[in-house]
């Protein structure tokens, strides 16, 4: 399984959702992408955590995929495609489920703008 950083975001706050996405953890090769870290970054610096840290750990959860130029191609023309559909939908969230398409993993997200999107599965918080 190849979690969004909507799903990493749960994990941390330990919200019920995120001790759903626990078990996901506890029993699958989970990986997300180096994007991902970028954006808990963003988050843990907004909430007062300490990134560094909360990048180790998330080390110790997940194996993190690089991203690659032909993801970053697919992503383009996923942003494309999707944007009119989705207006929020990011460039970020096109890399993010680019790389998992790439790894043939389906990506587990609770943001709704990937609602629709082959190979999404979206959680309610």
């Amino acid at each position: 399984m190849f979690l969004d950083t909507s799903v990493l975001v749960e994990h941390f706050q330990a919200t019920p959702l995120g001790k759903r996405v626990d078990q996901v953890i506890a029993r699958e090769n989970c990986a997300a992408s180096i994007v991902s870290v970028a954006e808990l970054c963003a988050w843990c610096l907004t909430v007062g955590r300490d990134p560094t840290a909360s990048v180790s750990y998330l080390h110790e959860l997940v194996a993190i995929e690089p991203l690659e130029e032909t993801a970053c191609i697919s992503a383009a023309r996923l942003y494309r495609e999707h944007r009119e559909k989705a207006p929020k939908f990011g460039l970020v969230d096109a890399l993010i489920l680019a790389t998992a398409r790439e790894r043939g993993e389906t990506l587990l997200s609770c943001d709704n703008d990937f609602r629709g999107l082959e190979g999404v599965e979206v959680w309610e918080g």
